[in-house]
This record gives C-alpha cells, sequence and structure tokens, in this order.
C-alpha cells in the first residue's frame, strides 16, 4: 500500500492517493469525516477551526461503499479558499496582496525552504504546503488504514499525556482549558506529549534483516513526519537509560496451558524491529506552534535586513489534533505493512492468512 498527498493550506483542498489498498473492503465515509471532524476539535485551536468544516469527497476507487482494488483518491476542501482564491491563483501574474511574506518564523520551514527552492521574494510557497494542514490528507488516509486493520482484529487509540510540564492524568478539564487560556492571554503557545497504541497485532510485522524494513524505525520516521512532532518514544523511551537491563526486558512465561505471557511492556511491543504480539506503545513530543502572537527576533529574506517573525493566523495548542494524527499515521504504517507482508488482493485472503497467524505454533519447523 502506497500514499501520497498533495495541496496547499489555503489553496482549492487536500489530496490523498492510496495504491495497493484490497478490495472488497466496506468504506463507511462517516467514520472518515467523523476522524476529520476530530482532528478539527481541542481547546486552543485558532480561528481557522471556525471557517472550515472537513467532509471528505471520494473521487476514485470505491464503488457503492466498497473499495473495488484500484487507487482510491479523497479530497477534502479548503473552505478558506473563498478568501484567497486571487492570492493562491494557478495561473496569471502575483497580485499585489498583502498575504505575501518575506520575513520568516523560527521553528518553522519558512526559512530553510526558502532558500533550498529560491523563495526568498514570497515565503507563502513554502509555508502554503508546510502548514500542518497537510495532515487533513494523513487522517483522511489514516481512517481507511484503520477500517482495514479492524477487519483483522487490530484497534489503534490515542490520547494526550501531557500539557506542558503537566501530567494530564492530574488535571481537570478546568485546569486543562485554563493552563491554554494563560498562554493565550501572554500571546504564547505550548506544546505537549501524546502516547499511541496498537493492540491486537499478530507476532512478526516488520523484519531485523534492513535498517529500512524495521517497524520501530518506519513507525519513528512516519511521527516525526508530522510537522509539531520534536521526539518519538517506543516502550518505555527515554527511561530506558535509566535502568539496568534485568529492570526493563520483558521476561517471558508460560501460563498452565503453555501459552507464553509477560508482565511488562517496556519494549512496546516491538524487539529487533518486530512486533511481538505485544500492544505497540508510541508516546511522541509536541513543540510549541512556531507562529506566535508575540513574534520572535528574524529577518527579511527580501531586504536582508533584521525584522520581527510575521503573524499569521495559529493555534495556541494543538494537542488533542495532534493525538488524532498520530493514531492515523499509526495506523498508516501497520496496513502499509501488512500489504506488504501478507499481499492480498481482496480483504478475504487477508483475513484467511491472518486466521492462520493466529493459528501458528511457537516453533513452525
Amino acid at each position: 500500500m502506497r500514499i501520497m498527498t498533495s495541496g496547499e493550506s489555503h489553496g482549492p483542498g487536500m489530496t490523498v492517493i492510496i495504491d495497493g489498498y484490497p478490495s472488497r473492503v466496506n468504506i463507511d465515509i462517516e467514520i472518515i469525516n467523523a476522524a476529520l471532524q476530530a482532528r478539527m476539535k481541542g481547546p486552543g485551536r485558532g480561528a481557522r477551526m471556525a471557517i472550515e468544516n472537513d467532509q471528505v469527497e471520494i473521487l476514485s476507487g470505491i464503488r457503492f461503499g466498497k473499495s473495488i482494488g484500484s487507487p482510491i483518491t479523497l479530497f477534502v476542501r479548503n473552505r478558506d479558499y473563498a478568501n484567497w482564491q486571487d492570492d493562491m491563483a494557478s495561473q496569471g501574474d502575483a497580485v499585489d496582496s498583502d498575504k505575501g511574506r518575506t520575513t520568516v518564523r523560527p521553528g518553522h520551514a519558512d526559512y530553510a525552504g526558502a532558500l533550498k527552492f529560491g523563495h526568498q521574494r514570497d515565503v507563502r510557497n513554502v509555508l502554503e504546503r508546510a502548514s500542518a494542514r497537510s495532515s487533513v490528507a494523513y487522517v483522511a488516509a489514516g481512517s481507511l488504514a484503520e477500517i482495514l486493520l479492524r477487519e483483522l482484529g487490530i484497534e489503534v487509540h490515542a490520547e494526550v499525556l501531557q500539557i506542558g510540564d503537566k501530567l494530564i492524568t492530574g488535571l481537570s478539564d478546568t485546569e486543562y482549558a485554563e493552563i491554554i487560556e494563560s498562554v493565550r492571554h501572554a500571546k504564547d503557545t505550548i506544546g505537549g506529549k501524546v502516547i499511541v497504541r496498537a493492540s491486537g497485532l499478530p507476532i512478526g510485522l516488520g523484519n531485523y534483516s534492513q535498517w529500512s524494513q524495521k517497524l520501530d524505525a518506519r513507525i519513528a520516521s512516519a511521527m516525526m513526519s508530522i510537522p509539531t512532532t520534536k521526539a518519538v518514544e517506543i516502550g518505555a523511551g527515554v527511561q530506558a537509560a535509566t535502568l539496568r537491563g534485568s529492570e526493563l526486558h520483558d521476561e517471558l512465561f508460560l501460563d498452565e496451558a503453555g501459552n507464553v505471557f509477560r508482565k511488562s511492556n517496556n519494549a512496546g511491543g516491538i524487539e529487533g524491529g518486530v512486533s511481538n504480539g505485544e500492544d505497540i506503545v508510541v508516546s511522541l513530543t509536541s513543540k510549541p506552534i512556531p507562529t506566535l502572537m508575540q513574534p520572535l527576533n528574524s529577518i527579511d529574506l527580501n531586504s536582508n535586513e533584521a525584522a520581527t517573525a510575521f503573524v499569521e493566523r495559529s493555534d495556541v495548542s494543538v494537542l488533542e489534533a495532534y493525538a488524532v494524527i498520530a493514531r492515523s499515521m499509526l495506523a498508516i504504517v501497520l496496513a502499509e505493512i501488512i500489504c506488504e507482508q501478507y499481499q492480498s488482493d481482496t480483504l478475504v485472503q487477508l483475513v484467511n492468512i491472518f486466521e492462520e497467524l493466529k493459528g501458528m505454533n511457537r516453533d513452525d519447523e
């Protein structure tokens, strides 16, 4: 299964193409829409969420509610494009507008992207694609991946773990909202952590033979592709540095029926780049959003003079949305690997393979 996305933040919309998705999978469009709506919610989101009402349009690959084996194309319109048509036109000359940008925001792709592609005279050419609005396409594709995973008995869940230096478990909803409002009042932004889990996985996803095939490497790569991610941890993560081997590694035991079980899951469900049958557990760290209402020191790329970063409509916190996006990315990686390892043209073929996997002996020699 291969995925490609396209689209600009204030262009007509976001597109994703999913190739290699098995046929005969029941696709409920409302499942995709529910995930898109969840991505828009949460305290700390910006004014744009009052403009958009993300709904997916299915352009190909699904007929009468079932996948048909051809590439699936999903499109989500940007309602805000109505306010940007002249500035984001694909043809004609650039308009004289206040939406062009020559200063850059520390922490965003603006500076490096402008120098890489020669956009010093209008950084908008960078920020439009680098924007986290692109995650709309990830969530749409992730919903399709989750639909497939559920058919195989695999579930993926995500939740916010921490905001700033405060654990969510110790906060009431009111206290959580108050933290965000205090940051908003200070014209600042705040990051945090989310945790994603996948359960019901078979042993053997991924491969220890090549670095590019390791399950944890592919998960980490996908999670780091989310614009706000600054760190990814599998299982115990950075805490592993503080533990002895005898404390960290998950011992194996046999129950009375001869079934293998463990009393811990510090490996996060992955050993040597391969799933071991335990839940996959991934923690992600989000940086504070780099667009601040009280802008940071910067430079003007056009004049090469000192300046302050530009102010663009933005969020204070994206943690709730971040959890939705991270869940989608984990689902995508798992679905991709499953489709690669257990190549099947139809859902029935894939389900049959998984039934065989569940019945495998620990030693099949």
